[in-house]
């Protein structure tokens, strides 16, 4: 190699070597320089899919765009292989906003496929209410319609027009069952002798459980056939209970050649698996329905009371600017405090683990192409470096660490800060009274000494020299010399064994500590937004007194509409 070649191969691997290091700070620093994630927002109520991709919308005619308006439960299986051609392969942090069942079927799915918790992270970010809830929502808002009435809305007209809806029960059909009914069922049953009975009846997200006994397996079969070959009857909704006097494998095995792909066994009505379909399906849909029939009157309401207000801001023009502008403002912080209200789960903190893997790489690592030590001197020099190694590791872990922690706590205040100062109303406040505390660093002792317990001691027959030129058939007994040896790989394990709980424990008291400062934090802003909103609503009140009695009955028209429009938001996406 020339000089000028070997001038120019050093600049370049200095160059490597600075670039390398300039981005490793950044990293460490909490700078994300190329996130890999995608994320899934689902909402079963709504029917609605968000899928971005590393921050990235999906490519046109993606496969997801079919399964956007569908429920997410009716298509998770395709989720893992369409995420696998997005992301080109595994290996990503997958954010998911949705209920808790969905949630579970995403970690379900990917743990069927084979896929670790190593390759697809999954990280739930927003935690959408269930159906259960949201049910319970439902009757607060209409027994707060029933209690507060307006001019504007006939409740009693509405409630007969939507009878049927507004007083839906969740039934379940047994065929071939008993009469007694299980005690404490959130659902009604209902028993029937075949199919037949229930050939007009809409089967839409109604669980069905066939009663399966050995005198009856010929009609069961029959039944069954006739279901499956109905629109309105999917797979899921079917549920088999099988009398304890027949052979359990003979029967799911029967079941399966009629065409059921993972039959649904269930010991009881009550075992809580027809419960959780009950949940799921016909009371999401129900939550559905219902959200979209209360959006129907509300833009009906909307419109009606807009041609109203127009006409009435006309003739007080300088009063409504004032209402108008407090609304906005009001709206403002409405917006603002609604994100710490409904907030994200926390799910910083990733960069621990990532310092966990970098250390537990760097315990394997050590001597990794040497198997063994021989010798109490060599086992003795050898355990003391590693111990020193391994304080060293590890005390660059808490420094890393105790960076993130850092970085972590000033990104929090600074996200919140920005949410905060979405409206324009006291823009110097600072949350007070709030420590967050980071863990203490905790040393691993006596890792040598764990070491040395390691080794392993045999006796071998001397040698030397002298043997080589002495009768081979020489019957002299040789002396046995004590040999001791210790396997690194052993070492290294163990070292694993000691240091990474150690470890483990560290990073969840940290992510622990933050998650608290976090919740804190929010509560703090959503404690000052609701004193700033409740006194700009005062303010608006003051000048609304202002206006004529039916200018007044106006504005409370609007005040009643705004409060379903906030219930009616809760229940679509709190």
């Amino acid at each position: 190699m020339t000089s000028r070649s070997r001038v120019i191969k050093d600049i370049m691997e200095f160059l490597v070597l600075v670039s390398f290091c300039y981005f490793e700070n950044l990293l460490f620093k909490g700078v994300e320089i190329y996130m890999v994630n995608a994320e899934l927002q689902h909402n079963p109520y709504l029917l609605e899919t968000e899928v971005k991709f590393n921050g990235q919308e999906p490519k046109i005619n993606s496969q997801i765009e079919k399964f956007e308006n569908k429920l997410l439960a009716d298509w998770v299986r395709d989720v893992p292989r369409m995420f696998y051609d997005e992301m080109n392969g595994y290996d990503f942090d997958l954010f998911f906003s949705g209920t808790e069942y969905d949630f579970q079927k995403l970690q379900q799915t990917f743990i069927s496929l084979g896929v670790t918790p190593d390759q697809v992270r999954l990280i739930m970010r927003n935690e959408l209410e269930d159906a259960e809830i949201k049910s319970n929502e439902i009757r607060d808002l209409i027994e707060w319609l029933r209690k507060n009435r307006n001019r504007q809305f006939d409740f009693d007209d509405f409630c007969d027009a939507n009878r049927s809806l507004l007083e839906e029960t969740f039934s379940c059909i047994v065929i071939r069952g008993k009469d007694e009914v299980p005690e404490d069922l959130t659902f009604t049953l209902e028993n029937v002798k075949s199919v037949d009975e229930i050939a007009g009846t809409n089967l839409t997200y109604v669980p069905v459980v066939f009663v399966i006994e050995a005198e009856t397996i010929q009609l069961f079969r029959n039944d069954l056939l006739a279901l499956l070959g109905r629109k309105d009857v999917e797979q899921n909704q079917l549920f088999f209970c099988i009398s304890p006097a027949m052979d359990k494998e003979y029967v799911v095995r029967f079941i399966s050649d009629l065409g059921i792909e993972e039959p649904q066994i269930i010991s009881q009505i009550d075992d809580g698996n027809v419960a959780t379909y009950i949940k799921n399906y016909p009371m999401v849909a129900y939550v559905g329905e219902v959200i979209r029939v209360f959006e129907d009157e509300v833009n009906t309401l909307d419109d009606h009371l807009k041609a109203k207000n127009e006409q009435s801001a006309i003739e007080n023009a300088e009063v409504y600017e004032q209402i108008s502008e407090l609304e906005h403002v009001i709206e403002k912080v409405k917006v603002s405090d609604m994100r710490f209200v409904d907030l994200d789960n926390y799910s910083g903190g990733n960069r621990f683990n990532d310092l966990k893997t970098e250390l537990e790489e760097m315990i394997r690592k050590w001597k990794s192409r040497k198997t063994k030590v021989v010798g109490d001197v060599e086992i003795d020099r050898n355990s003391t470096e590693y111990e020193q190694e391994l304080a060293r590791y590890l005390g660059e872990f808490y420094r890393k660490a105790i960076e993130h922690f850092g970085f972590e706590k000033e990104r929090i205040e600074r996200e919140f800060s920005e949410i905060y100062l979405r409206q324009p109303l006291d823009s110097e406040y600072k949350p007070e009274g709030l420590e967050v505390t980071i863990p203490d660093n905790v040393e691993v002792n006596g890792i040598k000494s764990v070491l040395l317990e390691l080794q392993e001691e045999r006796y071998e027959e001397k040698t030397d020299f002298l043997d080589f030129f002495k009768a081979k058939s020489s019957t002299e007994p040789k002396e046995l010399v004590r040999v001791v040896t210790c396997y690194l790989e052993k070492w290294r394990e163990k070292a694993i064994e000691l240091v990474i709980p150690v470890v483990e424990q560290y990073i969840s008291e940290s992510q622990e500590n933050l998650k608290g400062y976090y919740d804190e934090l929010a509560r703090k802003y959503h404690a000052k937004l609701s004193e700033l909103h409740e006194l700009k609503v005062n303010e608006k009140n003051g000048i609304a007194s202002q206006l004529s009695e039916d200018e007044r009955m106006l504005q409370a028209d609007n005040d009643w509409l705004v409060v379903i429009k906030d219930q009616l938001a809760r229940i679509e996406r709190g």
